[in-house]
């Protein structure tokens, strides 16, 4: 998740702004790069979630191709 969140922040700096810089004092760019990190976080998270709740459901780790 981490390399997903520095990745976000690398794009986000670089090709919305065109100068890398981002100015984490704004409250809407603080609003907009949250937004951005969660939409690239949310299917990891959700494939996550669902592994957890097989385990938990199958009672053990399966994850269907074992």
């Amino acid at each position: 998740m981490k390399q997903i969140i520095l990745d976000t922040i690398k794009n986000f700096a670089c090709s919305d702004t065109g100068s890398c810089q981002i100015n984490l004092q704004s409250e809407s760019a603080q609003e907009m790069l949250a937004e951005k990190i969660f939409e690239n976080l949310e299917p990891h998270i959700r494939e996550e979630m669902g592994k957890l709740v097989e385990d938990v459901v199958c009672g053990g780790s399966y994850h269907g191709d074992e």
